[in-house]
């Protein structure tokens, strides 16, 4: 029974150990200016991804609401593509701006409302050491915090994601 417990806290010693600290922005983001779903890729308007990143691809703005002055003003009239998102895997990058996708794209994006791709980095084991936040949204890009792990996520420190 004694060498089980010491074995578990070994066990346990290593997976924190092993856990990689992160605190800031730790997401990168990319606006989207061109989809093209025939040959399942997206031009971005900076440099940055490569091979193999982990993405999430986002629609920020299109919903319709409801403008005239009376007790209905502000009440959704169509969602449109607004919220749309999918998680994918960056398969090739052409002229460091044309990204072609490892899956094929599920959702419809008009990028004339906002649409984003936002890199984020795979951890096995994490801890937030400090305050974790995201770029503050800026009309077209920001405004998301994605932080995740295969294995676990040790929160440790506050988050804000209210900018």
């Amino acid at each position: 029974m004694q060498k089980f417990i010491i074995f578990i806290f070994f066990i346990l010693c290593l997976t924190f150990a092993s856990a990689q600290n992160v605190c800031g922005i730790i997401n990168t983001y990319y606006k989207v200016v061109s989809v093209d779903t025939c040959s399942n890729s997206m031009g971005v308007t900076a440099k940055g991804l490569q091979k193999g990143d982990r993405v999430v691809i986002m629609q920020m703005n299109g919903a319709s609401v409801q403008l005239s002055n009376n007790s209905t003003f502000g009440d959704i009239t169509s969602i449109g593509n607004s919220g749309n998102y999918e998680f994918n895997v960056v398969s090739d990058v052409y002229n460091d701006s044309i990204l072609t996708f490892s899956l094929k794209l599920l959702n419809k994006y008009d990028i004339r409302q906002a649409v984003q791709i936002i890199q984020f980095p795979a951890f096995r084991n994490v801890n937030t050491t400090c305050l974790l936040t995201c770029a503050p949204w800026n009309g077209q890009t920001g405004g998301v915090l994605i932080l995740y792990a295969t294995d676990t996520i040790r929160i440790q420190s506050k988050i804000d994601v209210s900018g």
